[in-house]
């Protein structure tokens, strides 16, 4: 399938047939009202979410009398309007500007990268904050310790914690490392210790499986936990873990300006799914997955599919309006998936069931909205016939798969350059509620992995990772197949005719090849159709081999048989007794011990097929047993796959001096290029499968 890439966010796939994979609570809401005070910029929905206790404690902070009678020239309404730990904030110290530095951001989850606190100066003065402290411990360079450090005005400054090396840039560092993964309390103090600022990150959510309480820090091993870009430079709380989400698409944004927490994106669909042996029908299968930071509200949006002809723009499921107090699961993936009215779905990880849930094929697309307004916050269009614009950009093609389920989806980091047709990809291998990656196409295992030279050669069967073929993309049916390439030799389109986990794992794929016309070892080259892209190669992994039999040949073995014994019953599923063949070759066979250069194997093929010039036989490389007079003898034992039918077989020895290449083949009366030995195929080995 795929290889795994580098990914900040936590994967977490429930592969069951739970009705929501993760349960956030309510997924429908009954009617098109919005929560109010939702505005939008550009494409990212800017209002407070769940702001019930915007004010808490900090009522009238405008008005110069609180709860002190002569503040003086103390400036508190200039200083952190809203932010309740505003008491804080040296307003007791008539005369002087109020600092105004506030914590927003933290990595305190972590295994590998360290943790950091980032602090930002709000206010329209520089701070020294060479004297201060974060929960006690001193801040300081370790490189100039005692000297200042100064954050200039409108600045982020990133601190890491009790770091052992000290990384270039980094301007301060602080003496503990040990914030507790289940929530813990920073508090930022100056010199004097009077507190600056104070976060109580103590409710903590770190599952990606279950709802983010309202006020609950969401938080992710090795990313940071950032303060939402309106709060930073507005009026919000960041005492709130309402106010707070993951790192989207990086791992930190530590000493530069935050990111919003509601950057949304239409991350992956699938609108038509195939399985070459459960069918066709989309029902319970289909989905739309949504990125975005972890923790985001999705309060007051809308998702929706758009029909992009017949009723051009017309509202079309999949339709959800997400709930209220709706948050971003962790791992920054919520997945909206087709089921049945009660919520069950065959979709993994899906967080939210529709009972009519199921994307139209295209040329149409799906969009992401503001409710009240309308606005677009994101839409992808499939189908070059798409009308009405409904896509950013340029669409991407509408795929139609033959054989296994192809999803449309962005990449790793879930890109989003505005245009549909670069951001998103085909790939055969579709990841609800874990992280895209790109189509890397893979040979796993094949068989077998040679053919007799001018012979019809056996169904080459090779199980791999996203390899398929394509019915139909945008009317263009030509060249939508896999193509085999056996030692330069072409070979007939290859098929999937299985896949795991409902199309989503390994699949095996069924090639004929080519007849070769002359010995060559070379490489196994499987391509996929050029709408996916892409190509596996197994270096030297095939061979047409040739047949020495009566050539009177260097390459042709002095003498070699099929030893013992010459008749055997094996079930199917089962493995044979101990099968003996002998080989004789001038200066090579002689001397005690295995002799170097020499290949025996024990092979098995329908009865009637002469292994000399037919591709159906299963080779396996035997075993030097011991020295036998002049001779080597060797030995394997045939297994018997569960799947082979009942009937009679052959089986025999073939022996190669040129690391299989060529071959004598043996038979029970022996062959070889001295003494009048000839190749027989009716003098081998019997098999009788019962």
């Amino acid at each position: 399938m795929r290889s795994l890439l580098l990914t900040f966010l936590v994967l977490a796939v429930a592969c069951s047939d739970n009705p929501s994979g993760r349960t956030l609570g309510d997924t429908v809401t009954p009617s098109d009202s919005n929560t109010g005070g939702d505005t939008m910029t550009g494409d990212h929905i800017q209002g407070d979410h769940s702001q019930g206790d915007s004010n808490s404690g900090d009522t009238h902070f405008g008005d110069s009398n609180v709860g002190d009678s002569n503040l003086g020239d103390s400036n508190v309404g200039d200083s952190r309007s809203g932010d309740s730990n505003l008491g804080d904030s040296n307003v007791g110290d008539p005369g002087t500007l109020a600092i105004d530095v506030i914590i927003t951001e933290f990595r305190a989850v972590t295994n590998s990268e360290g943790e950091f606190v980032e602090i930002y100066n709000r206010g329209s003065a520089a701070v020294d904050i060479g004297a201060w402290t974060i929960n006690g411990a001193a801040i300081d360079h370790p490189d100039s310790p005692g000297a200042a450090i100064i954050v200039p005005p409108l600045t982020y400054s990133r601190g890491l914690g009790a770091p052992n090396t000290m990384p270039e840039g980094v301007p301060w560092a602080y003496g503990i490392a040990n914030l507790a993964d289940t929530g813990d309390t920073l508090v930022l103090a100056d010199g004097n210790g009077n507190v600056i600022d104070t976060v109580d990150f103590t409710s903590i959510h770190t599952d990606p499986n279950t709802a983010i309480p309202t006020n609950a820090f969401p938080a992710v091993v090795d990313v940071s936990t950032q303060l939402d870009l309106a709060t930073v430079n507005g009026d919000g709380d960041n005492n709130n873990g309402a106010q707070w989400c993951v790192t989207f698409r990086v791992k930190d944004t530590g000493g530069s300006a935050n990111q919003s927490c509601t950057q949304f994106v239409i991350n992956e669909v699938l609108y038509d799914w195939r399985h070459p042996v459960l069918g066709s029908t989309d029902f319970n299968r289909t989905f739309v997955e949504i990125a975005g930071p972890g923790g985001g509200f999705l309060a007051g949006i809308r998702l929706s599919g758009i029909a992009g002809a017949g009723a051009v723009g017309q509202d079309q499921p999949p339709i959800v309006n997400f709930a209220e107090d709706l948050r971003m699961p962790v791992d920054g993936l919520l997945v909206v998936a087709d089921g049945e009215a009660d919520g069950s779905t065959l979709v993994p990880g899906a967080d939210i069931v529709l009972g009519s849930g199921d994307p139209q094929n295209g040329p149409d697309a799906i969009k992401l909205r503001v409710r009240d307004s309308g606005a677009t916050i994101d839409i992808v269009g499939y189908g070059t016939a798409i009308a009405g614009g409904h896509f950013e950009t340029a669409p991407i093609g509408n795929i139609i798969a033959s054989e296994i389920a192809i999803s449309i989806a962005r990449d790793a980091t879930s890109n989003d350059s505005n245009n549909n047709s670069a951001d998103f990809h085909f790939d055969p291998t579709p990841t609800p509620g874990t992280p895209n990656d790109v189509v890397v196409p893979t040979v796993i295992t094949y068989a077998p992995n040679n053919s007799v030279v001018v012979a019809s050669p056996s169904i080459l069967t090779m199980t791999t990772l996203d390899f398929t073929s394509i019915q139909n993309i945008d009317g263009d049916a030509n060249d939508n197949q896999i193509n085999l390439e056996l030692a330069g030799v072409a070979g007939a389109n290859c098929v999937v005719i299985d896949a795991l986990d409902d199309g989503r794992g390994i699949a095996t794929v069924s090639c004929a090849p080519g007849d070769g016309t002359t010995p060559v070892r070379g490489d196994v080259v499987l391509s996929n159709p050029p709408p996916l892209g892409g190509s596996a190669v197994v270096a030297d992994g095939w061979t047409y081999t040739g047949v020495n039999n009566e050539t009177d040949s260097a390459a042709e073995a002095d003498w070699c048989n099929l030893q013992h014994p010459a008749e055997m019953t094996v079930a199917a599923g089962a493995t044979s007794e101990n099968v003996y063949g002998q080989v004789f070759e001038t200066g090579v066979t002689e001397t005690a011990g295995m002799p170097e250069g020499v290949l025996a194997e024990l092979g098995y093929g329908p009865i009637g097929d002469d292994p000399t010039v037919t591709g159906s036989w299963v080779w396996t490389t035997a075993a030097w047993n011991v020295q036998v007079s002049d001779n080597d003898e060797f030995v394997a034992k045939v297994t018997i796959p569960d799947n082979v039918q009942s009937g009679t077989y052959w089986y025999t020895f073939r022996y190669s001096f040129d690391s299989g290449l060529t071959f004598t083949y043996g038979d029970t009366d022996a062959a070889g290029s001295t003494g009048g030995y000839d190749f027989a195929s009716n003098r081998l080995g019997i098999l009788t499968v019962p």
